[in-house]
């Protein structure tokens, strides 16, 4: 029995970044432009995503620097972790904001709904 290594060459043309550069421009531009998109519940939700989004890449971001000073064995603390420590801390807080004002607009909604059944 005989193993055959078939591995494939994965090649990155320039021009990929490019075109997913303007997919991500015209997708903000489609949300921005689109009335669907500009509703008080989309507005929220997209809010929510993005409190979400940036909190989890600060999260990413703290354990690749903590690995990266685990494995050098440095013990001193770095004035980029104290800001990824403190962004950490605020993104919570945007976190909690957004899920209140969420709640708080269903919540409305639900009041006005039952007084006018």
């Amino acid at each position: 029995m005989s193993l055959n290594n078939k591995t494939s060459i994965i090649i990155n043309e320039s021009w990929f970044i490019l075109v997913d550069i303007i997919n991500i421009i015209c997708n903000i531009f489609a949300m921005v432009l689109d009335k669907t998109c500009r509703t008080i519940p989309m507005i929220l939700a997209a809010n929510s995503c993005l409190a979400e989004l940036t909190y989890t890449s600060d999260l990413f971001a703290m354990d690749l620097f903590a690995l990266q000073y685990d494995l050098k064995q440095i013990e001193f603390q770095d004035s980029v972790c104290i800001f990824l420590r403190y962004s950490s801390y605020m993104m919570i807080g945007i976190q909690d904001y957004s899920y209140l004002s969420i709640s708080r607009y269903f919540l409305s909604n639900s009041f006005v709904l039952s007084f006018y059944l």
